[in-house]
């Protein structure tokens, strides 16, 4: 997913969720970014944020990502896209679907000690969505 029209410049999403292949195995993993205030907030399996929560329905992405001080909530509205080739088994034999035009509400909040306070809430418009997949090999692979 990615965006960056929100409701004034310099507010960026992007991030993704993939099963990693390593060794005989794989894992999930994450990189999420959201810039704000001239700050790059970021989420991913590499700094030891965790994803706390994440719902996919046929119309929506629902998803909570922590840090040990933030907090990124993420609603995803999935409208219609356009097939597109994708890669498998190193060809570009699958297909995917993607949307231009999705909408993403994003909440960023930092933890304190007695909750959490919000920084920012907004919805980025004409957003980039993609969802291919397995979402139970995805959440298995969170909680490994």
């Amino acid at each position: 997913m990615q965006t960056n029209h929100f409701d004034r410049e310099g507010i960026s999403l992007s991030g993704s969720i993939a099963k990693i292949p390593w060794f005989d195995s794989y894992f999930t993993g994450y990189i999420f970014g959201f810039l704000y205030d001239k700050k790059l907030y970021k989420f991913t399996t590499y700094s030891g944020a965790k994803v706390t929560v994440l719902n996919v329905t046929k119309d929506n992405i629902r998803m909570r990502l922590e840090s040990n001080v933030y907090q990124l909530d993420i609603d995803a509205d999935r409208s219609e896209g356009v097939e597109l080739p994708a890669p498998k088994l190193g060809e570009m034999t699958a297909k995917v679907n993607e949307s231009l035009n999705s909408r993403i509400n994003v909440a960023l909040l930092r933890k304190n000690g007695s909750g959490t306070e919000l920084i920012y809430s907004g919805t980025g418009r004409n957003a980039g969505l993609e969802f291919v997949g397995n979402i139970a090999e995805l959440v298995k692979g969170l909680k490994k």
